[in-house]
């Protein structure tokens, strides 16, 4: 594997998450208000391609689930566009869990610099731990309301990313 097109994809991110991070925290009242419509949207329109590939598909050639698949994607994205509050707590889970899962990728980068005998392994660690710590607030939402929580969120991705950054900075040096 290409170490400088896995640290250059990293970089890049790196950069995508502060920006959305920094959009969560200054734009979290848009962010509210459409953010359920947008994905309920996309969400309706890949259903809507799905039934659609469905009924241009020659059945005899391909049996397919292409039109349940549909409803039940254009049942989702309606789900979110008549509440679409509800997509934050989809989001919290899913992005506490990519907190989470980055952690633990970040635990691994720590280990191999330890093995490598890397002397900033720790630094690396301590990063990696802060960011599972970080996955589990987001999963335990103790803030309560939607606005808060957005504001959070957007937090912790500018830290991770600020995490990852250091910890990819780090590592490239030695």
């Amino acid at each position: 594997m290409n170490t400088s097109m896995t640290f250059r994809s990293i970089g890049v991110s790196f950069g995508l998450t502060i920006i959305a991070g920094l959009l969560f925290i200054f734009f979290t009242e848009q962010i509210i208000d459409y953010l359920g419509y947008i994905v309920g949207f996309c969400i309706i329109l890949a259903g809507l391609v799905n039934i659609i590939s469905y009924f241009r598909t020659n059945l005899t050639d391909n049996l397919s689930f292409g039109f349940a698949i549909g409803a039940i994607l254009i049942s989702i994205g309606l789900y979110f566009i008549i509440v679409p509050d509800s997509i934050f707590n989809i989001a919290s889970l899913f992005f506490g869990f990519y907190v989470i899962v980055n952690g633990i990728m970040g635990l691994q980068f720590a280990l191999n610099a330890f093995r490598l005998g890397n002397a900033r392994w720790l630094v690396v660690l301590i990063c990696a731990l802060i960011s599972i710590i970080l996955g589990g607030i987001i999963l335990y939402n103790p803030f309560g309301e939607t606005e808060m929580l957005v504001r959070w969120i957007g937090g912790f991705m500018i830290a991770t990313a600020l995490f990852n950054g250091l910890s990819l900075f780090l590592l490239k040096r030695s």
